[in-house]
């Protein structure tokens, strides 16, 4: 499974305190965003979230994961909107 995509499915549920509300963020569905945090949990071998009927509160393991996505997607946003913006600037000799 993506990384990033998983990675920005758990830091939207966190953000957003609800699964339904990351999915509707993300534009995608529930289901996937719940199959997105458990893949996480699998491969971290780490419970990131606590669930309840009503609630969803962060472990100590998962806002320290948390902060960890956050710098990630951050950096890659912003390393993408820099080469974006130098490749749509005048290049070359003007003469």
């Amino acid at each position: 499974m993506d990384h990033f995509l998983t990675m920005r499915s758990f830091v939207e549920v966190v953000k957003k305190g609800s699964y339904t509300e990351a999915a509707n963020f993300l534009g995608t569905s529930r289901a996937l965003v719940s199959r997105h945090i458990l893949d996480l949990e699998e491969r971290l071998q780490v419970r990131l979230l606590n669930r309840t009927t009503r609630s969803i509160s962060v472990t100590e393991d998962g806002s320290h994961y948390f902060d960890f996505c956050e710098r990630i997607l951050t950096e890659v946003r912003e390393t993408e909107d820099a080469m974006s913006r130098r490749m749509s600037e005048a290049q070359g000799n003007l003469a």
